[in-house]
């Protein structure tokens, strides 16, 4: 679904899907947000893509709240939201991720954490920007429930260095498809899921064009 930002106009419907870090304060977290306190997961780096979407609409049971720092790319998903429908097992966040993440969520509480094809500011001076450092590695694995998965991936065959390392350097976390680093196609996390994989807009447009994706699974050790 592609949007013109210039003709873009949120309604107030379309924003209920926003929250702000007051509002999960105010609501005591998470569950009062939702009034739910089912299997949470989340998304890092929404881009305009529609990937959380399609996962709230197919298992309405679970929740997922995601995360994008680029406001125009954030509007974008929420009017897709509105266009959708009725996603009540869906909220989004406009902040940077990796300085309010382990203040949104206590430890153990998520069920799947997402970083899809994250920025890999190629210059050497920027790759102190890349989201997946060891630091930030850290703290998603605190947050994940025991044999919770962390899935990544990435078309940067440069950034797929640093990511083996942090994920490898995290002790709390093991490689689900050891010993190979990552995998060129993706397979489904949940095998009593096997639709549990769905491809983002760029995954779609790379593997049409042959170009290679990495695919990373881990989890957290039981």
């Amino acid at each position: 679904m592609r949007l013109s930002t210039r003709r873009l106009v949120l309604t107030e419907e379309d924003r209920l899907a926003e929250v702000t870090l007051e509002d999960v304060e105010r609501a005591g977290g998470w569950p009062g947000i939702f009034s739910s306190s089912a299997p949470l997961s989340v998304e890092i780096g929404l881009g305009k893509d529609t990937h959380i979407l399609e996962q709230a609409a197919a298992h309405p049971d679970r929740l997922y709240v995601g995360f994008e720092y680029a406001r125009k790319k954030l509007d974008k998903i929420l009017k897709k939201i509105g266009y959708h429908g009725s996603l009540p097992n869906l909220r989004v966040v406009y902040a940077d991720v990796t300085r309010v993440f382990a203040v949104l969520f206590p430890e153990a509480s998520l069920s799947h954490v997402y970083v899809f094809f994250p920025d890999p500011w190629p210059k050497k001076r920027h790759h102190g920007r890349r989201t997946l450092n060891s630091t930030f590695v850290s703290e998603i694995a605190s947050r994940l429930a025991p044999g919770a998965p962390l899935e990544v991936r990435t078309d940067n065959a440069e950034y797929v260095e640093q990511i083996i390392e942090v994920l490898d350097g995290e002790p709390t976390l093991e490689n689900a498809v050891a010993p190979q680093a990552y995998l060129p196609d993706p397979i489904p996390l949940d095998a009593g899921d096997p639709e549990s994989h769905i491809p983002t807009l760029f995954e779609s447009k790379f593997r049409e064009r042959g170009l290679p994706i990495h695919y990373f699974y881990y989890r957290k050790q039981t």
